[in-house]
């Protein structure tokens, strides 16, 4: 009799459950391996830049341009055709240009061309780089991409960014407004470097490390041999291709939002003025949504009806009491509420602004004479505070009349010169507010005399420029500049100098040179430097230090609207490092990028001072690179509210 085998059910069960595991296991993820690149750039501001196609590059690869220029305005700058844009960031530079940077991909076909076009509207210069990649995903190639820029440094920067996938390759996108080389940032390798050889300068940098588990790829950074007004920074994540995925692990439980730090409620606490508030600080499982409430708060807090904006409109009930607000964080395991602190009472709204009216008229003092010293006072004023003035000196006739404005002459102080012998003087005052303006003149000055014979020595005016290559003994050095830089400290210039007046419309206040035997133990003791223009794509400072030694500026006012106030900065043909510059008791003005900085130098900076945030307003009042020994002491930051700040 013929036997029927049995059926071994475990074992099958077991054989079922393994096949099935092998199947979720991931294959090898594949690798993106760089295969080869080209770069290219301008030798002057031009239409186009041309970027060969890499050699070896095959059909399927993923080609990565990296493209920077300098472009004036807001002109355009046109990919070519099959380019996808992957980022773009923008540095502004001086003289209303921009340093710009993108990234593009594609896919390369079995027909590429041999180069590719980008086209800038008005010419730029511009450098650029193509790298081709193999075992790219081809569904979803970037995994992650960020970017931005710093200004006025040697480092080159990319911001980290969280990679969401294994085995993924970093690339950096590293450019500035320079041709000095740009080296890899530490542990990655360089793939294409690039610089224009004339025009707009620009330097990029292309490299790339490959990064085994997903998250944080870290800063990437680097630094370079000189200073630069812009440094861009991209960091593109390339997504490997990888054959069946494992299943990813379950998503744990939502965590309940718990606040780690509290709302802040900002604006004025006065009827008619709107309050806002953040979100706070939270942990707990994303996503979160939030809501508001407002409280009106005396003894105890209670709900205002209807407050339950971000911002909230303070209203005459209010008067008197004090406001908080009141934020809910939500999520899929709950809400949690956490309380703004207390505002300050709330103030009645201020009363209308009157406008200004003089009570005592503006006068000139000093002797009317060529090469002495006129002051004019601003008189008295009623109407609103705070309020500004405004100054204008004005040459008249012997008899007072048919008065004209003197050119770039708006200081409080004005020394006579040749041309006013003969005539009379006088200054208009304007008073503004936020109600309105007024103005006024002086009396005239009696008749203007010519210099005493062999007077004079002790003061220098000049209406173009001035330099110090000796010794000096000055009293007063005025100098109005209309083009080029107004004071230059060179060869020898040593000793004494009681007053400084520039206004100046195109390059620096004072220059201080790098050269043998420069300028050294030379005091100025007073004075003022005021930028009132500057010439388009000009590098501008107040103080400009490359070199000199024991040089001290006391109670100098600044204000210019180009780089930085005080700039100490070895630079020029010379072989000295400036070394012990120093500005003690000076105020800063808020027009400039950066209000002091010092870099390479010995025991320079400034001390007992104030000083306006400039422009750029990531970078503190006072800033330092490459210094030994920096001098930062007794100074205070103004507060942007402060009237010498607006």
């Amino acid at each position: 009799m013929r036997s029927t085998p049995r059926f071994d059910r475990p074992r099958a069960v077991l054989a079922v459950m393994v096949g099935l595991a092998l199947l979720l296991v991931a294959t090898a993820v594949g690798a993106v391996t760089p295969r080869s690149a080209a770069s290219g750039g301008t030798s002057a501001a031009v239409p186009s830049l041309s970027l060969a196609r890499p050699g070896g590059a095959q059909a399927g690869d993923l080609l990565l341009a990296a493209v920077s220029y300098r472009l004036a305005g807001s002109a355009s700058v046109a990919a070519p055709a099959g380019w996808a844009l992957v980022r773009s960031d923008s540095c502004a530079g001086p003289g209303g240009t921009l340093q710009t940077q993108r990234v593009y991909s594609r896919f390369a076909s079995s027909s590429e061309p041999a180069a590719y076009g980008w086209s800038f509207a008005g010419g730029a210069g511009a450098v650029g780089a193509v790298v081709a990649y193999s075992g790219v995903d081809a569904a979803s190639p970037v995994a992650v991409n960020g970017g931005g820029f710093t200004r006025n440094s040697v480092w080159v920067r990319a911001t980290s960014v969280n990679a969401p996938v294994a085995n993924g390759m970093v690339v950096a996108v590293l450019g500035r407004s320079s041709s000095v080389a740009i080296p890899a940032p530490g542990g990655m390798t360089v793939r294409a470097t690039a610089s224009t050889s004339g025009g707009p300068a620009g330097g990029l940098t292309v490299a790339d490390v490959t990064q085994a588990a997903a998250g944080a790829t870290g800063n990437k950074a680097a630094k370079t041999s000189a200073i630069a007004a812009c440094n861009l920074g991209q960091l593109i994540v390339l997504r490997a291709g990888v054959g069946v995925v494992t299943p990813p692990p379950p998503s744990p439980a939502a965590v309940k939002p718990a606040n780690s730090g509290a709302p802040v409620v900002t604006g004025t606490a006065q009827v008619g003025s709107t309050l806002s508030v953040t979100d706070g600080s939270w942990t707990g499982t994303a996503p979160m949504t939030f809501a508001y409430q407002w409280q009106r708060c005396v003894s105890a807090c209670t709900a205002i009806a209807g407050a339950t904006a971000r911002t909230y409109a303070i209203s005459p009930a209010d008067l008197g009491q004090t406001l908080r607000a009141v934020v809910t964080a939500t999520n899929a395991a709950g809400a949690t509420a956490a309380s703004s602190a207390a505002s300050t009472a709330v103030q009645a709204a201020p009363v209308a602004a009157t406008p200004p009216t003089v009570s005592t008229m503006p006068a000139v003092t000093g002797t009317p004479q060529v090469g002495a010293m006129l002051t004019a006072t601003t008189g008295t004023w009623n109407g609103t505070q705070p309020m500004g003035y405004a100054r204008q000196w004005w040459r008249c006739r012997s008899d007072g009349t048919s008065c004209a404005a003197l050119a770039n002459q708006t200081g409080t102080s004005y020394a006579p010169v040749a041309a006013d012998a003969g005539s009379r003087l006088r200054v208009s005052v304007s008073a503004s507010n936020p109600a309105g303006s007024a103005t006024v003149n002086s009396s005239t000055t009696p008749v203007v005399a010519s210099p005493p014979a062999g007077g004079g020595q002790n003061v220098v005016i000049s209406n173009g420029s001035w330099s110090c290559d000796g010794p000096v003994d000055l009293d007063l050095v005025k100098v109005t500049s209309p083009s080029g830089d107004a004071i230059s400290l060179g060869s020898g210039c040593t000793g004494r100098i009681g007053r400084i007046e520039v206004d100046t419309w195109t390059l620096d206040g004072v220059k201080i040179q790098n050269q043998s035997n420069p300028a050294h133990d030379l005091v100025i003791e007073g004075g003022y430097v005021t930028c009132h223009d500057i010439s388009p794509g000009a590098h501008q400072d107040a103080v400009q230090a490359m070199g000199g030694a024991r040089i001290t500026f006391l109670n100098v006012t600044f204000d210019c609207l180009g780089n930085s106030n005080f700039f100490v900065n070895e630079a020029g043909s010379g072989a000295t490092t400036p070394t012990d510059i120093v500005c003690d008791g000076c105020t800063f003005g808020a027009k400039s990028s950066t209000t002091v900085r010092v870099n390479v130098s010995v025991r320079s900076g400034v001390r007992n001072s104030a000083g306006c945030v400039g422009r750029n307003v990531n970078e503190p009042f006072y800033f330092t690179d490459a210094a030994v020994s920096p001098i930062n002491t007794g100074n205070r930051q103004l507060p942007s509210n402060d009237p010498f700040c607006n």
